[in-house]
């Protein structure tokens, strides 16, 4: 083949090769077009980790007793309803952000609220921020979403929450809100972000398996008596674990200074808003006390109690003696204690729901679900008024 021979067939394999990357580009050019304009079309585990929440999406929703998450956290040992119940028929819907639509809503939102599954209210019609904004006729955006500790928490608000406020509203519940900062922290450690950790995914509720007891025995539910009423009630086993810790082991944990270091930041995004931290009690700090005398034991005997491991983070273990009612009782404010001290060191509002939930309790109101760890509507609609009177009767905020 003669040399201008072979140079033509060069220069045509190179002007083919040409065409066809001119081909892929301005495919890939349209395919990004197309992507951004209707991000939707790409699969779920392509997109980007803050855009994996389910947006614009409204659900029937429909909560049995068979709903309860505490037959998914102790597997075999709750004894299911004979005849289950359903508690809740509602519709619910979430916002572009992946965020529950409030009941009141504005183009901008005045007071805004923090916090996980009790915030979101995802068992509930009416969660605690759509209580308030009724009680005090101010506008609230819920950003709460389940499983979330304070450090999913910071990054929210300084996402979302940032702007002309007059309250921010950071909801702290007692059974989970240290602990789960150990996974967070960690998990930040290792990727340099959070942004697995903020996916929010809302496409159905949650609907355990049920365990049936091998040998017909249950440990829940519990009988409780209040007065001359009786209850059944099962409780979350870790819970009450996690109260049962002397408050040197709090304070002295890591769990508790990465707590201040996450509560600075919202309070430093938080301007001129007044900053309330409201201190959520479990189902078993109200009504334990009231179970029969028997069945708390057996229920005390196998609990856990909280220790610092060689890294100070909070573990439970199996102590070497079963703890009494008595002592775990003592034990009981520990943790909110520590919060309050916190809370007033760090000049902001304490909003402390247990004094008024133990008065309630004991006249035999059941705020929470038998089943479940979480409120029922009477827990969230006693927590919104609550907070909506110590709004009211707040003049000015002491930082």
């Amino acid at each position: 083949m003669t040399k201008p021979l072979r140079k033509l067939k060069w220069r045509a394999m190179i002007q083919r090769v040409i065409l066809i990357l001119g081909g892929v580009g301005a495919a890939l050019v349209v395919m990004v077009l197309i992507v951004r304009t209707f991000p939707q079309v790409l699969p779920f585990y392509l997109r980007d980790p803050l855009e994996r929440r389910t947006p614009n999406v409204t659900l029937d929703i429909r909560i049995t007793e068979l709903d309860g998450d505490l037959f998914y956290s102790s597997p075999g040992q709750v004894r299911p309803p004979e005849n289950p119940k359903t508690l809740a028929e509602f519709t619910a819907s979430w916002d572009e952000d992946g965020f529950r639509i409030p009941a009141v809503q504005a183009d901008t939102y005045p007071i805004i609220a923090l916090g996980d599954s009790f915030t979101e209210g995802w068992l509930v019609e009416s969660p605690w921020p759509d209580v308030l904004a009724r009680e005090i006729g101010i506008p609230v955006r819920n950003l709460g979403f389940l499983g979330w500790s304070i450090l999913q928490e910071a990054t929210v608000m300084d996402d979302y929450g940032q702007g002309d406020r007059q309250w921010v509203l950071l909801a702290y519940f007692e059974g989970n809100d240290l602990i789960e900062i150990q996974q967070s922290y960690n998990y930040q450690q290792e990727h340099g972000n959070l942004l697995e950790m903020l996916q929010r995914v809302r496409i159905d509720m949650f609907h355990p398996q049920i365990k049936l007891s091998e040998d017909g025995n249950y440990k829940y539910p519990v009988p409780l008596y209040i007065g001359d009423q009786a209850y059944e009630l099962a409780f979350h086993d870790l819970y009450i674990a996690r109260l049962n810790g002397a408050r040197d082991i709090f304070a002295n944990s890591r769990n508790v200074l990465i707590f201040r270091e996450e509560l600075d930041k919202i309070i430093s995004d938080s301007g001129n808003a007044c900053v309330g931290l409201i201190y959520i009690p479990t189902k078993a700090h109200l009504y334990l006390r009231y179970a029969d005398p028997d069945a708390r034991t057996r229920v005390l005997e196998e609990t856990d109690a909280l220790e610092l491991d060689n890294q100070n983070w909070l573990q439970v273990a199996r102590p070497t003696t079963a703890i009494d009612f008595e002592t775990w009782e003592s034990r009981l404010n520990n943790q909110r204690d520590e919060i309050r001290e916190i809370a007033a060191g760090a000049g902001i509002h304490f909003i402390d729901l247990t004094p008024e939930f133990e008065s309630a309790a004991a006249q035999g109101a059941m705020l929470f679900y038998t089943y479940d760890s979480h409120w029922s509507q009477a827990g969230h609609d006693l927590a919104g008024k609550i907070v909506a009177n110590y709004i009211k009767a707040t003049q000015g905020c002491p930082r």
